[in-house]
């Protein structure tokens, strides 16, 4: 049986960087690829990543599909 899974992932954008909170830990990226990379990771493990934002900060929804089961 196939089932999905969504992680909440936050992250603050600024010119400079890219700051990504996952579970209470912190881990900043380089401004530029940074939401294209996370997309791309996504799909890799057959995910889709649903953004949402208020102003700088952007919560994003990742689900994947659990390809074990």
């Amino acid at each position: 049986m196939k089932h999905s899974v969504a992680t909440k992932i936050q992250f603050e954008i600024s010119p400079m960087s890219i700051t990504i909170t996952n579970n209470g830990v912190s881990k900043h990226m380089g401004a530029f690829g940074g939401i294209e990379s996370l997309q791309e990771r996504a799909s890799k493990i057959h995910g889709q990543i649903r953004l949402s934002h208020q102003g700088s900060v952007f919560t994003a929804a990742l689900f994947w599909k659990d390809t074990k089961a």
